[in-house]
């Protein structure tokens, strides 16, 4: 069954900034949403050339202005939020059946997952999202892994372009990697600089900014190089590792047998009990993983992109020419993640709350800053190097050259910029050395030319 349309008007077509909410009744389904239509506001509000990054966001509410990639629609992180909260505790028939007034939202994997899950939920019509995923789930567990290890093994296929000794630790990273995707626990070496990474990672979603800040500092010393090499410890890092953990009285020297574990046990316990403290399941289950693995004890430990990834890219810093550094890109950037790929959202999502799976599925769709310019490139923070995009596309861009080889829609721009221009002509909301830098640079790094002749002086 394809979903449809019944619900409609629960965003205004006009440009508006949602400020106020009423409630509304779904008359089919007999069921109440709260808070879920946006009362239209000027937009005069913007005040002009006045526009900072959270206001200019705005702009996209109502679809007011689509993506300046691919030209659709995009919702406001206050919109996914009212979506999320409104919708959690409907049948997944309900929210797919709503969902079918987003249809210019949704890209076609989008549009696919909803009849998935719409398909699904009419045999099932009172069970909720989350029990809806779990029906779909064998399925997409199955196709997941296998694509994985297509690419895994592409992968290893690469390693005559590597050196031993990195060719050693790929045949190590790749059978860990398969044992994860697998389920079965496996054997893999402690990273400090990864730990590091993922600490900072999960400190930055804490509400205890002074907790986050001393799990960073905290974790930031693993990242140190004695702890990759024989090299015994040293007194003042031994010191430092005092101080940063507020132990006074650490009873660990340089001849301490085997030292260097001992250290990195003290600092990742201090880092858990604050996980603890905070309830944050994902710390707590980092650190205990991260003791076993130093312990050389086989864990289970669910795959991640992001940290096979950066594993990979460590293995491929040091004598690997950037050529090899591409070639491996772009076998690994195949790997499939949950805004690409429907069994990879499926897993993602199969134990997450109702609400968080509504969260996920709208995040690729949400409205994001470009800078046209990449920062990396010289791109200035200003109106002039902004443009909106939905997340997806604007992941994809990154900070890669797209001159040459434009993945995108070639006419959404134009519709872009002529909105841009109407809302400069009729609302003062843009200024017009505004619009024409921002077209200039879009043509600087996209190549395609924006007609600005509608543009009033």
């Amino acid at each position: 069954m394809r979903i449809t349309s019944v619900v409609t008007n629960l965003f205004q077509p006009k440009f508006n900034v949602p400020t106020n909410l009423n409630n509304r009744s779904v008359q089919n389904n007999n069921l109440t949403y709260p808070n879920d239509v946006f009362v239209k506001n000027n937009c005069q509000n913007f005040e002009g050339a006045k526009l900072q990054k959270s206001t200019f966001r705005n702009v996209a509410a109502n679809a007011h202005l689509g993506c300046v990639y691919c030209g659709r629609h995009m919702f406001t992180n206050k919109e996914k939020d009212i979506l999320s909260k409104s919708l959690k505790d409907v049948p997944a028939k309900a929210f797919t059946t709503i969902m079918g007034d987003f249809l210019s939202y949704f890209d076609d994997m989008g549009i696919t997952l909803l009849n998935k899950l719409d398909e699904v939920a009419t045999n099932y019509p009172q069970a909720k999202l989350r029990e809806v995923l779990q029906v779909v789930t064998p399925g997409a567990e199955d196709r997941l892994v296998n694509r994985q290890k297509e690419i895994f093994k592409e992968i290893l296929d690469l390693k005559t372009l590597l050196p031993e000794q990195q060719q050693k630790e790929l045949k190590t990273l790749i059978g860990a990697s398969i044992s994860s995707v697998d389920g079965e626990p496996f054997l893999m070496e402690f990273s400090g600089k990864e730990y590091s990474y993922r600490i900072k990672r999960l400190a930055s979603t804490m509400n205890n900014t002074k907790d986050a800040e001393f799990m960073t500092n905290m974790a930031s010393i693993l990242s140190h190089p004695i702890f990759k090499t024989d090299t015994p410890l040293t007194p003042k890092i031994i010191a430092q590792v005092a101080k940063l953990t507020k132990t006074p009285r650490l009873n660990i020297r340089p001849t301490t047998e085997n030292a260097k574990e001992k250290i990195q046990l003290h600092i990742i316990n201090k880092i858990k009990q604050i996980g603890e403290r905070d309830k944050n399941t994902n710390i707590v289950n980092l650190c205990n993983i991260s003791m076993q693995r130093i312990a050389n004890i086989p864990v289970n430990s669910n795959f991640s992109n992001k940290a096979f990834i950066y594993k990979l890219q460590n293995i491929l810093e040091g004598n690997v020419n950037q050529a090899t550094i591409e070639v491996f890109a772009n076998v690994y950037k195949k790997l499939p993640k949950s805004s690409n790929s429907i069994d990879a959202f499926v897993i993602k999502n199969k134990t997450a709350t109702n609400q968080a799976i509504i969260n996920n599925f709208l995040d690729s769709y949400t409205v994001t800053i470009e800078h046209i310019i990449p920062s990396s490139k010289g791109g200035e923070n200003n109106i002039k190097n902004w443009a909106l995009a939905c997340k997806k596309c604007n992941g994809q861009h990154g900070s890669e050259d797209i001159k040459t080889d434009y993945p995108f829609s070639r006419t959404a721009p134009q519709k872009y910029f002529n909105t841009i221009i109407q809302d400069c002509n009729e609302n003062d909301l843009f200024t017009p050395d505004e619009v024409k830098g921002m077209a200039k640079n879009f043509e600087t790094t996209t190549g395609i030319k924006i007609d600005l002749s509608e543009l009033k002086e």
